[in-house]
């Protein structure tokens, strides 16, 4: 069995991705534009010595922006416009942004965005689908062919599988998306069903065949919750 993830892992990476853009002085954080009024009347705070700037909206037609990732000196947001958890809803929304607040590009990406995380190592975006029912995965490489940037992954073994081990049977989804300096990938389980599947997911990722096929998020255990 994998040695087991440190609890702060899994918000490391996102940590590490937003300082970085903020800076010594302030920390920026992205408004999610007119569609996220409840965020805006939250009035969120910062300590002593930080300030909060809103740099962009999210793009019409894009709505329900949640996690955020930094890869190669931009910022990529998932909107979840009106997808549902466990499958359905149409597409999600993955907006690139300049720091700047300039959009770069956007992709429409099926089912609903959830985890988001980047990895440098291979320069792509990765994104957990529908965090309670009929989960999978997805990467977008900015960087490469448009026929070849995004690839949609499904999960081996399902974890919602009648003859799915028990350590990997949460009877739920996939959640937040961790990659470590090495490269691994972890995902957490979500919305479990059972009390004895694993807390959080290693991932390893095959492409597909083609650039238009789906690849295998093969899936092993880490440490119960």
């Amino acid at each position: 069995m994998p040695q087991p993830v440190p609890l702060d892992r899994r918000n490391r990476n996102r940590t590490r991705a937003r300082w970085a853009i903020a800076g010594l002085a302030s920390l920026t954080l992205l408004a999610a534009g007119p569609a996220s009024t409840a965020l805006a009347a939250a009035k969120p705070t910062v300590p002593a010595g930080y300030t909060i700037t809103k740099i962009a909206n999210a793009p019409a037609g894009a709505a329900n922006c949640d996690d955020i990732a930094f890869l190669a000196g931009h910022l990529f947001v998932g909107c979840q416009d009106k997808t549902l958890s466990n499958g359905g809803g149409g597409n999600s929304t993955l907006v690139e942004y300049s720091l700047s607040g300039a959009v770069v590009k956007t992709w429409s990406i099926k089912d609903k965005i959830d985890g988001l995380q980047a990895d440098p190592l291979k320069n792509f975006v990765i994104a957990s689908l529908d965090e309670d029912a009929a989960t999978h995965m997805v990467t977008v490489t900015p960087s490469a062919a448009a026929s070849k940037q995004v690839t949609y992954y499904t999960y081996s073994p399902d974890p919602r599988g009648a003859s799915t081990p028990t350590a990997l049977r949460t009877g739920g989804g996939t959640d937040q998306v961790t990659v470590d300096s090495a490269g691994h990938i972890f995902t957490t389980g979500s919305h479990a069903g059972t009390s004895t599947g694993t807390a959080v997911f290693k991932v390893v990722l095959t492409p597909p065949k083609t650039p238009t096929g789906t690849g295998k998020a093969t899936l092993s255990s880490t440490y119960l919750d």
